[in-house]
């Protein structure tokens, strides 16, 4: 998979991430750097997971089916994503504000961290599972995912807390189209 694709797929899974620390930002609920390395750390091991598990099916199912199998949960994915949004609402935002609302300090527990980081990362798991990546490629993926999710929560939180009106922004849609872009790339090429 190229670099450009790479990049892509850590965005598209990571724009969730800038969504929910948009709207704890909104909120003034504050994200310590132990929270954000907390939620940064959990995507990384489910993503890595998800990637190492494939990587080992690899040399026991036929690299063309392996393609075709992880294209189809992308799009599948992108296809929830964009369901969601339009049927649901965003499903990470709402849930993981409603549990940092009932903290009245407006600070974002441990707990509550362990608990997003594990709700926005089963996504990362199934992407994982779904891509075909040489080894090295795998340690370029994890690298190239902890930046994006890590600038994304810290841009995402920051920018929000300096927005002083709600504004309900959701673009779980747009995750959903390039992760479905990235399937129909991975079909072709």
């Amino acid at each position: 998979m190229a670099l450009i694709q790479i990049l892509l797929l850590c965005v598209a899974l990571n724009l969730d991430a800038f969504c929910f620390a948009f709207a704890f930002g909104i909120k003034k609920t504050k994200l310590s750097w132990l929270n954000i390395l907390t939620i940064c750390i959990i995507d990384l091991f489910m993503l890595g997971a998800g990637l190492f598990i494939s990587y080992a099916l690899q040399s026991v199912v036929q690299s063309n089916l392996l393609t075709i199998i992880g294209a189809c949960i992308l799009m599948v994915l992108g296809a929830y994503y964009i369901i969601s949004f339009f049927i649901k609402g965003h499903l990470h935002s709402v849930s993981c504000s409603a549990a940092a609302v009932a903290d009245k300090n407006n600070v974002l527990s441990f707990k509550e961290a362990l608990f997003l980081g594990f709700v926005a990362g089963i996504d990362g798991f199934a992407a994982g599972l779904a891509s075909s990546f040489s080894l090295s490629n795998i340690f370029i993926m994890l690298g190239i995912f902890f930046a994006v999710i890590f600038g994304f929560i810290f841009c995402g939180s920051v920018l929000g807390y300096k927005i002083s009106k709600k504004i309900n922004l959701d673009f779980s849609w747009v995750s959903g189209l390039i992760l479905i872009g990235i399937g129909v790339v991975r079909l072709v090429w």
